[in-house]
């Protein structure tokens, strides 16, 4: 969970999550049980978050068909970047790099830097 919240600029899910495994492998079921509450409240302001931007997508490729730019919603397209992360697939790079126009506008550019594979 670490890698794939810091690919996304979620530094703070990133933190936690890594935070989360040290206690977890110290032994420290209390502070993990902590960490593991303040984790679900992040994903939770995540999730609405990315539920506005995400829903945006179809009016996007509305947008993009109708100026004739080839359309992968947004969606499918970050499932596709997690899954060659996830596999340590170098064709990741390649693949953010496509999407970057979409993330640096969703985003800003602060947290696209931040995401970059």
């Amino acid at each position: 969970m670490k890698g794939s919240a810091a690919m996304l600029g979620a530094t703070a899910i990133a933190q936690l999550a890594a935070e989360a495994e040290t206690a977890l492998r110290a032994g420290d079921g209390d502070r993990a049980g902590f960490l593991e509450g303040r984790l679900a409240l992040a994903l939770r302001a995540l999730r609405a978050h990315a539920a506005g931007v995400l829903d945006a997508g179809p009016a996007r490729d509305a947008e993009a068909v109708a100026s004739g730019e080839p359309v992968v919603p947004l969606t499918q397209a970050l499932r596709r970047l997690l899954e060659l992360r996830r596999a340590f697939d170098l064709r990741a790079g390649e693949h953010f790099a496509a999407l970057s126009p979409q993330l640096r506008a969703l985003l800003g550019s602060d947290v696209h830097t931040g995401a970059r594979p």
